[in-house]
């Protein structure tokens, strides 16, 4: 009997196949978290704004913070806060030469449906 590269192959890709679906039931249980925060309150992420305002383009920040691109991008186009290391919200901050405070909005949702906000926009 010898070995069968085959056979290894597959009980691999089916591990790893496992380990996935589990990583993913276990966020659905947990909810990462964020069980016990109300789902009628956002924190709104406004990097998109304050880039934009300081002129301060994608490929800059890629550069700055040691990322791509694409990266920056999809941090600059959410609307909900992303989840971040401290290290990587003390960058994005030295790199705009801002404060966390202002890639952050506060917006509760009203009796009527609608959202406001409770910080005033730039």
């Amino acid at each position: 009997m010898g070995f069968d590269k085959r056979r290894s192959h597959f009980s691999s890709r089916r591990a790893i196949a496992f380990f996935v679906y589990s990583i993913i039931y276990a966020s659905q249980l947990l909810n990462w978290g964020c069980s016990d925060m109300p789902m009628d309150k956002v924190i709104r992420w406004k990097l998109n704004e304050v880039m934009a305002r300081k002129r301060v383009r994608n490929k800059d920040l890629a550069e700055t913070l040691g990322i791509t691109e694409n990266s920056v991008y999809r941090l600059r186009k959410v609307d909900e806060m992303p989840r971040l290391t401290p290290e990587r919200l003390n960058g994005i901050c030295q790199a705009l030469d801002c404060q966390p405070g202002e890639l952050l909005e506060y917006v509760p949702n009203d009796d009527d449906g609608k959202l406001v906000s409770i910080v005033e926009v730039a």
